[in-house]
Protein backbone atom coordinates (compact mmCIF):
# COMPACT_ATOMS: atom_id res chain seq x y z
CA UNK A 1 0.00 0.00 0.00
CA UNK A 2 2.69 2.56 1.08
CA UNK A 3 0.32 5.51 1.31
CA UNK A 4 1.67 6.76 4.63
CA UNK A 5 5.38 5.99 4.48
CA UNK A 6 6.36 9.58 3.74
CA UNK A 7 4.06 11.09 6.36
CA UNK A 8 4.69 8.74 9.31
CA UNK A 9 6.93 10.18 12.01
CA UNK A 10 7.98 8.92 15.44
CA UNK A 11 7.04 11.62 17.95
CA UNK A 12 7.74 9.97 21.31
CA UNK A 13 9.86 7.13 22.67
CA UNK A 14 10.47 5.76 26.16
CA UNK A 15 13.17 3.15 26.76
CA UNK A 16 11.81 0.62 29.21
CA UNK A 17 15.19 -0.90 30.02
CA UNK A 18 16.10 2.12 32.13
CA UNK A 19 13.42 1.11 34.62
CA UNK A 20 14.98 -1.74 36.59
CA UNK A 21 11.83 -2.66 38.49
CA UNK A 22 9.92 -5.91 37.93
CA UNK A 23 7.59 -4.00 35.63
CA UNK A 24 9.07 -2.12 32.71
CA UNK A 25 7.62 -0.43 29.69
CA UNK A 26 8.71 0.51 26.21
CA UNK A 27 6.51 3.07 24.56
CA UNK A 28 6.63 4.55 21.06
CA UNK A 29 4.18 6.97 19.43
CA UNK A 30 3.89 7.68 15.71
CA UNK A 31 1.71 10.16 13.86
CA UNK A 32 0.55 10.25 10.27
CA UNK A 33 -2.19 11.51 7.98
CA UNK A 34 -4.85 9.22 6.48
CA UNK A 35 -5.42 9.50 2.71
CA UNK A 36 -8.54 11.63 3.39
CA UNK A 37 -6.44 14.13 5.39
CA UNK A 38 -7.51 12.93 8.85
CA UNK A 39 -4.70 12.84 11.45
CA UNK A 40 -3.97 9.48 13.10
CA UNK A 41 -1.83 8.74 16.16
CA UNK A 42 -0.65 5.22 17.00
CA UNK A 43 0.80 4.39 20.43
CA UNK A 44 2.55 1.04 20.86
CA UNK A 45 3.33 -0.17 24.36
CA UNK A 46 5.36 -3.23 25.22
CA UNK A 47 4.93 -4.19 28.85
CA UNK A 48 7.33 -6.52 30.61
CA UNK A 49 5.88 -8.13 33.67
CA UNK A 50 6.57 -11.54 35.12
CA UNK A 51 2.86 -11.88 35.88
CA UNK A 52 1.50 -10.98 32.44
CA UNK A 53 -1.20 -13.49 31.56
CA UNK A 54 -1.14 -12.76 27.84
CA UNK A 55 2.52 -13.61 27.39
CA UNK A 56 3.36 -14.63 23.85
CA UNK A 57 -0.04 -13.72 22.48
CA UNK A 58 -0.50 -11.60 19.40
CA UNK A 59 -0.60 -7.80 19.57
CA UNK A 60 -3.90 -6.08 20.34
CA UNK A 61 -5.09 -2.87 18.66
CA UNK A 62 -7.72 -0.69 20.34
CA UNK A 63 -9.43 2.23 18.54
CA UNK A 64 -10.20 5.39 20.52
CA UNK A 65 -13.58 6.75 19.41
CA UNK A 66 -13.56 10.54 18.87
CA UNK A 67 -15.64 12.65 21.27
CA UNK A 68 -16.96 9.66 23.22
CA UNK A 69 -17.51 10.04 26.94
CA UNK A 70 -16.61 7.28 29.39
CA UNK A 71 -20.28 6.40 29.85
CA UNK A 72 -20.81 6.23 26.07
CA UNK A 73 -17.71 4.04 25.77
CA UNK A 74 -19.11 1.59 28.32
CA UNK A 75 -22.51 1.53 26.60
CA UNK A 76 -21.14 1.18 23.04
CA UNK A 77 -18.51 -1.52 23.46
CA UNK A 78 -20.66 -4.13 21.73
CA UNK A 79 -21.64 -1.82 18.87
CA UNK A 80 -18.36 -0.71 17.33
CA UNK A 81 -18.31 -0.11 13.55
CA UNK A 82 -15.40 -2.49 13.18
CA UNK A 83 -15.96 -3.02 9.44
CA UNK A 84 -15.39 0.73 8.95
CA UNK A 85 -12.33 0.60 11.22
CA UNK A 86 -10.95 -2.35 9.26
CA UNK A 87 -11.55 -0.64 5.92
CA UNK A 88 -10.41 2.92 6.72
CA UNK A 89 -8.15 2.88 9.80
CA UNK A 90 -6.42 -0.49 10.07
CA UNK A 91 -4.58 -0.34 6.70
CA UNK A 92 -2.90 2.86 7.90
CA UNK A 93 -2.10 1.37 11.30
CA UNK A 94 -0.63 -1.78 9.78
CA UNK A 95 1.49 0.37 7.50
CA UNK A 96 2.84 2.41 10.44
CA UNK A 97 3.75 -0.58 12.65
CA UNK A 98 6.97 -1.66 10.83
CA UNK A 99 8.55 1.78 11.35
CA UNK A 100 7.55 1.71 15.01
CA UNK A 101 8.91 -1.79 15.54
CA UNK A 102 12.17 -0.87 13.81
CA UNK A 103 12.50 2.19 16.03
CA UNK A 104 12.00 0.07 19.15
CA UNK A 105 14.52 -2.53 17.99
CA UNK A 106 17.11 0.14 17.13
CA UNK A 107 16.71 2.12 20.35
CA UNK A 108 15.60 -0.31 23.04
CA UNK A 109 16.76 -3.72 21.91
CA UNK A 110 13.38 -5.23 22.74
CA UNK A 111 12.94 -8.36 20.70
CA UNK A 112 9.68 -7.99 18.88
CA UNK A 113 11.34 -10.21 16.33
CA UNK A 114 8.50 -12.65 16.52
CA UNK A 115 7.16 -10.53 13.70
CA UNK A 116 6.50 -13.08 11.01
CA UNK A 117 6.61 -10.60 8.13
CA UNK A 118 6.06 -6.89 8.35
CA UNK A 119 4.77 -6.49 4.81
CA UNK A 120 1.84 -8.85 5.14
CA UNK A 121 0.40 -7.96 8.53
CA UNK A 122 -3.31 -8.62 8.89
CA UNK A 123 -5.77 -7.74 11.62
CA UNK A 124 -8.94 -9.50 12.70
CA UNK A 125 -11.68 -8.10 14.93
CA UNK A 126 -12.39 -9.68 18.30
CA UNK A 127 -15.03 -8.52 20.75
CA UNK A 128 -12.82 -10.10 23.46
CA UNK A 129 -9.41 -8.89 22.30
CA UNK A 130 -8.26 -7.58 25.66
CA UNK A 131 -10.16 -9.94 27.95
CA UNK A 132 -11.15 -13.47 27.13
CA UNK A 133 -13.71 -13.53 29.95
CA UNK A 134 -16.08 -10.87 28.67
CA UNK A 135 -16.64 -8.42 25.79
CA UNK A 136 -15.32 -5.46 27.80
CA UNK A 137 -12.33 -4.61 25.60
CA UNK A 138 -13.03 -5.11 21.90
CA UNK A 139 -10.25 -4.58 19.39
CA UNK A 140 -8.19 -6.04 16.59
CA UNK A 141 -5.68 -8.86 16.92
CA UNK A 142 -2.55 -8.62 14.75
CA UNK A 143 -1.33 -12.19 14.50
CA UNK A 144 2.04 -11.32 12.96
CA UNK A 145 3.36 -9.41 16.00
CA UNK A 146 4.28 -11.15 19.24
CA UNK A 147 6.67 -10.15 21.98
CA UNK A 148 8.89 -12.41 24.05
CA UNK A 149 7.78 -14.34 27.11
CA UNK A 150 6.30 -12.15 29.84
CA UNK A 151 5.75 -9.27 27.48
CA UNK A 152 2.62 -8.01 25.82
CA UNK A 153 2.17 -5.63 22.91
CA UNK A 154 -0.78 -3.24 23.05
CA UNK A 155 -1.49 -0.60 20.43
CA UNK A 156 -3.88 2.33 20.80
CA UNK A 157 -5.15 4.28 17.80
CA UNK A 158 -6.54 7.81 17.97
CA UNK A 159 -8.14 9.33 14.89
CA UNK A 160 -9.24 12.86 14.08
CA UNK A 161 -9.57 15.25 17.01
CA UNK A 162 -8.37 12.59 19.46
CA UNK A 163 -5.08 12.27 17.52
CA UNK A 164 -4.18 15.80 18.54
CA UNK A 165 -4.39 15.07 22.28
Amino acid sequence: MNTLTNTTKIVEFKDGRKDHSEWALTHVVAESILPDGTPVKVSMRITRDQYVQRAQKSARVYVDVPNETILENLMNRRNRPFTEYKKHIMPAVLEMLPAMISHIADNDGVNVSRVSKLDGLKARWSQRAGCSMCPCSPGFIVDGIKAEWYQEVDIWVSVGENANN
